[in-house]
Parts: structure tokens; sequence; C-alpha cells
């Protein structure tokens, strides 16, 4: 196997989960707000009509082409039914090296008193692929000129793509009514790429290992209706560990406006600080990861979410037959 193709493939592997690397799929520093990425049991929960989330993400931009992640998120809740779909877009490296998934997510929510159980399916897609054209190759380099991207290259690929199904389940427990209740705890547990989907261009047998993380909080309703919210979320991939821990403030202002804050840590690798406003339907929210970790001597990671969240609207139907019923009361 040629130089280039061992090169190809630790990129591969790191750009996605790779068996025996330490890779993972895309994490996210602004979590909670968008909780059905990390279980579909979340879809529409706590949604008043929907959510649409857009979410940008810059990690390690001191480096030539650093990680880039764009993502959409979308939940709506009927009833006890909540529907998601998901689309993220994972790019990295100067081969042009992009992963894709596309997934949708269904949950059911049952009520017990307080306690509310919910447990959701995820089915998608995962899409990885390269560009050759970005690469350089062993026949392009010659003895008297060195490498020159124009000199043609022999070497050709049965396919520069490769798309796969991809499943996931989680359930979700929470306790209490917001703005009620001064405890709101919650906790879940989700397993993704059940069906370990294989994802490899070179190596046959290399599939994405399962992705199994647990998440726990308790919202604390303190006076004047400020919300402080501490939280655990961990994952665990095949070699890949993550444990993030945060304490989010929220602090209610006129209408639905309100700001809201926090610090987050994720063990061993970055501190982070987060910043958000809402103003009516639109939240908007900034977080910056500095890296402890040593594996980057220049910035971290930047993070920018901005989440459209309207009221919901009361049916026409609903305030005609209201009206009917007063006109009859009153004869």
């Amino acid at each position: 196997m040629r130089k280039w193709k061992g090169y190809l493939f630790l990129l591969l592997a790191i750009s996605s989960t790779g068996n025996d690397l330490f890779a993972q799929d895309p994490h996210y520093t602004q979590a909670h707000r968008i909780p059905s990425w990390y279980n579909p049991a979340a879809a529409g929960h706590g949604v008043e009509h929907i959510r649409l989330t857009l979410l940008y993400r810059n990690q390690w931009s001191s480096v030539t082409s650093p990680f880039k992640t764009e993502g959409l998120f979308f939940d709506k809740q009927v009833s006890k039914v909540g529907f998601g779909a998901n689309l993220v877009n994972n790019s990295a490296g100067e081969a042009g090296i992009r992963q894709l998934f596309l997934n949708g997510q269904l949950s059911y929510r049952l009520s017990f008193g307080k306690n509310m159980l919910a447990s959701g399916v995820q089915i998608g897609l995962i899409q990885k692929s390269f560009d050759p054209s970005k690469m350089s190759f062993d026949d392009q380099y010659t003895p008297d000129q060195g490498y020159n991207p124009a000199n043609p290259t022999a070497e050709t690929f049965s396919y520069t793509k490769l798309t796969r199904p991809d499943f996931g389940a989680g359930f979700l427990w929470t306790y209490g009514k917001a703005g009620k209740d001064k405890l709101l705890p919650y906790a879940g547990l989700s397993v993704q790429h059940i069906n370990q989907p294989k994802e490899s261009f070179i190596e046959a047998n290399n599939t994405i290992p399962r992705k199994i993380t647990t998440q726990a909080g308790v919202g604390i309703r303190l006076k004047e209706s400020v919300t402080v919210t501490p939280m655990l979320l961990y994952a665990s991939q095949q070699s890949a560990k993550e444990l993030m821990g945060a304490v989010m403030v929220k602090l209610p202002l006129d209408g639905r406006d309100n700001v809201e804050g926090g610090i987050i840590f994720r063990n061993k690798d970055a501190v982070a600080l987060y910043a958000g406003y809402q103003w009516n339907s639109f939240m908007m929210g900034i977080s910056y990861d500095a890296n402890i970790s040593g594996l980057t001597g220049g910035p971290g990671a930047f993070e920018l979410t901005l989440t459209y969240i309207p009221k919901a609207k009361v049916k026409r139907r609903r305030r005609k037959r209201r009206r009917t019923t007063r006109r009859r009361h009153l004869k």
C-alpha cells in the first residue's frame, strides 16, 4: 500500500470514528440547545410549537484546515408524540473529507402524575466522502521539479463516496412541571449506531462503533424565577470517552425574553463559557472553548447557535366553539 493511502485512511478515521483509534462523532459545547442529537427520546420534549436550530462550530482554527461543522436541528411536539430531524455536515482536512448525517426521530411519552417517561427511535443515513483532486500522489513528484500538481496521476478510485443506514434509540425521564415545581430533574440514556454501519473506503471490516450516551441534570427554580441547572453528559464510543459537566443560569426578562449563561467543562479537553439571549421567538447562543488538553497551542473551538421557537397559535375552530358555547349559556 502506498504512503498516500495510509495517510488517507488515517484522516478518514480521525474525521469520524474508526476502530482502534481515539475518534468519535462530532460533539458540541451547547449540547443543551440540541437535545435530540444526543437522544431521540428528547425530540419534541418541552417544545411549545416547533424548535428549529442552526449551528456552526469551528474547531482548531490554528491548523491549516480546521474542523468545521454545520447543523440544522428540528423537532416538534404533537400531543404525546414528538417528531425530529437532524442534518449535520462535518468536514476536515485538506483532502476534502466530509461526513454527512441525515436522520429523523420519533418519540412517544407517557405521564404518571408528575413523572414523564419517553422512548424514541432514530432512523437515518451516514455519508462519507473525499475529494481526490485535493490530494497529492507519488507519481506527481519528479526528480527535477519535485511536486507539481499539474502532473497527471495514474491513481484511480472505484468510488469516493459511501452511504450507509444508521439506527438509534433512547429513553428519557423527567419530573415536575415548569413554572410550578422548584425542582425539575431529568435523566436519559441513548444508544446510537446500533447497526454499526461500515464506513471505510479501504478497510472492508471497519465499522462505526456503537455510541452510548447518558445524561442527567436538575433545574432549580430560585427567587424571581431565576433557574439554575447543573447537568452532566457522558458519552462512550469504543476507545473515545467524553465527560461533560455544565452549570447554566437563566434569568427571565419581559414577556418571552430571557438571558442565560454558564460554564461548561469537558474532562481533559476544554473549559468553555456560554452566553445566550432570547428575544421573543428567537434565541441566540455563543460559546468558546479554551483548550486544556495540550493538543493544540492555538485557538480552541467557537460555536454559534440560532434557534427559532415560535409560540403556539390558538386554532380558529376552538375560538368559534368557545363563542358558540358562551352564546348558548347566555340564552
